[in-house]
């Protein structure tokens, strides 16, 4: 059945979106001010823009599929986003301050300024960029799918996505990481809101209440809410929490937010309320999933189960805001993925820009962000079966990351020696298990991000205790 809320209400939110971009623009003349925004970022834009980067728009197409499938495994999503939250504390605040003292822009500014090589600093700019590029394509599908799903498929997927993505080309291209953040304000607020109310909502109707739901769940489907511990997955939950939450603000784009805060108080304050958002949204939708399996019908529906849920539990307005919920988390995911990517294809290729076309680095941002917004586009449009698998991988890759900031942040003796062959050593291992799964079983759970991560930071510290020490900045 056609329904004309969908796209009513997803008009007024994208023109709530344009006024919140507009009435706080402040024209571009200098990269910093494209990707950091003058550090203006105050207490509430920057817990809502990392409170959106955080909800991914797949929690309600993928995270929702797995805690159907899993039960409460899917809930360590709730549990690493605390430690996201954790380590936003202890080390978004140095990372802050090392920015205001020496410019940072990008990730990758920081890695040169800590090792001091551009070729280091390039090639880890690429890598980061690689792993985390194919999230923005599984975001831009759960925007066409959710558009589709809760308009009765009266809007095809493709125009779905093309309208929405077009959207967030235009605004960050004219306003920057400001147009990000403070468009973050209302995507957040929107997909927090419409989430919670949706997925109560939900849940009433098909189970009576969230303490029916489980009690259901008990007495039906018992093996839903147990984790598996056997010897062959003794460590496969607690693998995930911690790849999560050192995965948390390794991603480029939580580096440009954290360099966009205003103060270390905004960065504190937002650490201590970020629970108070996530918690609720994650508990009560990962609690419908985990009880769907019961709702006849649903196995059937994959990845889009939560919508068929809404078709045949809510009515046209409830599906609407689910609809606009959902596009929104993947707004605030994909726009920072945007922007970011631009301004590091811009420094790190900057030199070869320049001797071809004679932008300056600025113009050089804008029109890579414009370009990545299209190739993402175009990629999101193709059929990509493997691509949920792909992101996963990617999550293991983006871990090993962490090994050269957490230690050269940590450890004075860190050197290039060590975190240029912890990464390749991290990368081949993680590599290597991701192909070998039954690697994967021998080593009880343990993730192959989590195996590559420890064969990085192990070769990371011989490396730099045998080599002179290269301390380049101090904090």
């Amino acid at each position: 059945m056609y329904n004309i809320l969908l796209p009513v209400l997803l008009i007024v939110f994208l023109a709530g979106n344009m006024f919140f971009i507009i009435s706080r623009h402040k024209p571009q003349t200098t990269l910093r001010e494209y990707s950091v925004a003058g550090c203006s970022a105050g207490t509430a834009t920057f817990l809502f823009s990392f409170v959106g980067r955080w909800i991914p728009g797949a929690v309600c197409t993928v995270w929702f599929t797995l805690a159907a499938e899993r039960g409460v495994y899917a809930h360590y999503l709730i549990l690493y986003s605390l430690g996201a939250v954790a380590m936003l504390r202890c080390f978004g605040i140095p990372i802050w301050r090392l920015s205001q003292q020496y410019g940072l822009e990008t990730q990758a500014d920081f890695i040169e300024l800590r090792y001091g090589s551009k070729l280091f600093k390039s090639a880890f700019s690429a890598l980061t960029l690689l792993f985390w590029f194919p999230w923005v394509i599984l975001e831009l599908k759960t925007i066409g799918q959710a558009i589709a799903a809760t308009s009765g498929n009266s809007i095809e997927y493709n125009i779905g996505i093309i309208s929405v993505t077009m959207f967030i080309i235009i605004f960050c291209f004219y306003g920057g990481v400001r147009s990000v953040n403070n468009s973050a304000v209302l995507q957040t607020v929107i997909l927090i809101l419409f989430g919670c109310i949706c997925a109560y909502c939900l849940i009433c109707r098909t189970f009576g209440g969230v303490f029916n739901l489980y009690a259901d769940v008990a007495v039906q489907a018992p093996a839903l809410l147990h984790l598996d511990f056997s010897s062959a997955r003794r460590f496969e939950w607690l693998s995930a929490i911690i790849s999560g939450t050192l995965g948390s603000i390794f991603w480029p784009g939580m580096f440009c937010l954290i360099y966009a805060a205003d103060s270390t108080k905004s960065i504190r304050r937002a650490s201590v309320l970020a629970p108070l958002l996530l918690l609720p949204f994650f508990w009560l939708l990962l609690s419908l999933g985990s009880g769907a399996q019961l709702i006849p019908g649903f196995e059937a529906e994959g990845s889009t189960g939560l919508f068929w849920i809404a078709e045949q539990y809510g009515d046209p307005f409830l599906r609407a805001m689910l609809g606009v919920g959902a596009v929104a988390a993947s707004m605030s995911m994909c726009a920072p993925v945007f922007n970011v990517a631009g301004i590091m294809v811009a420094k790190d290729l900057y030199a070869t820009l320049r001797l071809r076309s004679g932008v300056n680095t600025l113009k050089a941002a804008r029109i890579s962000t414009v370009l990545v917004g299209l190739v993402a586009l175009w990629l999101a449009t193709l059929y990509l079966p493997n691509l949920v698998s792909l992101v996963m991988l990617m999550y293991n890759f983006i871990i090993q990351a962490s090994a050269p900031i957490l230690l050269g942040l940590c450890w004075r003796r860190s050197t290039l020696g060590g975190a240029a062959s912890g990464m390749v050593f991290g990368i081949v291992t993680t590599l290597l298990m991701s192909l070998c799964p039954s690697l994967v079983d021998f080593v009880s759970g343990w993730s192959a991000g989590m195996m590559g991560l420890a064969v990085n930071v192990t070769v990371h510290v011989i490396v730099s205790l045998l080599m002179p020490k290269n301390q380049v900045f101090h904090r």
